[in-house]
């Protein structure tokens, strides 16, 4: 075991070639050898040294860069912040606590808890989940889809933000899976579902239930006036008073 105190971090590379650096004020490593049997024996001369748990604290910062694709599109580095985190050698997992938030690109996200892969970059989420999508600038290009945008318009303006029991986020296809009285809302519009897939890739949301008591429950909201009205061919839309339908 060793135990350091200042400036403490973890920095390994995955099979995979994903970067993963963990900072904090405080480590604890234990190690195990790799080769070596449960009575402690060794199988083997120059048996590798391997970390088999650790646990940083205080002012934890997680940066998670994916390897480089060849002729494929930069990915952003997945970047997280929790006041300790667990590390699981078995698994190649890192459990967050102590008020996680997890940002990649324009996507935000808050939970109780956030456990993060080493090898694959997803992350799942438990506990009063709360994330919100932020343009980051596609719109001014002129190019939907590309980069790493917020949702795009859900027929609003601003950003989009959902709550959710827990979630579960795919690094490498772009898509978040929200569940448990999932809510989906920009400014007056919201979706309301016990599950809501959003892919900021495809620039999709998919909502759905398979319980009839709790169904999916959709609220667009639309400006009245003349020239609403001509576009949404909608006669509420026509109302000169502006009211909104």
């Amino acid at each position: 075991a060793m135990t350091g105190v200042g400036h403490a971090s973890i920095d390994e590379t995955t099979a995979t070639g994903t970067r993963q650096t963990s900072t904090g004020d405080r480590l604890e490593a234990h190690f195990a050898r790799a080769g070596e049997t449960k009575d402690g024996a060794k199988s083997g001369q120059g048996v590798a040294t391997q970390v088999q748990s650790a646990v940083l604290d205080g002012h934890v910062v997680l940066t998670q860069t994916p390897a480089a694709k060849p002729g494929g599109q930069v990915e952003a580095p997945l970047r997280a912040w929790a006041g300790r985190a667990v590390y699981e050698g078995t698994g190649e997992w890192l459990h967050l606590t102590l008020n996680p938030r997890v940002e990649n690109g324009g996507f935000k996200l808050t939970a109780d808890k956030v456990d993060v892969s080493h090898d694959s970059g997803d992350a799942f989420a438990h506990g009063n989940v709360k994330a919100t999508y932020v343009d980051t600038g596609t719109a001014q290009s002129g190019e939907q889809g590309k980069g790493d945008s917020g949702m795009g318009s859900f027929g609003g303006k601003g950003p989009s933000h959902v709550v959710s029991a827990e979630a579960q986020l795919h690094q490498a296809s772009g898509e978040a899976t929200f569940k448990g009285h999932a809510r989906l809302w920009q400014q007056a519009n919201s979706v309301t579902a016990p599950v809501i897939v959003l892919n900021r890739v495809r620039q999709t949301m998919v909502a759905r239930s398979t319980d009839a008591a709790d169904p999916v429950k959709v609220v667009l909201l639309s400006t009245g006036g003349p020239e609403s009205g001509k576009v949404a061919g909608n006669e509420a839309g026509r109302d000169s008073s502006g009211k909104p339908s």
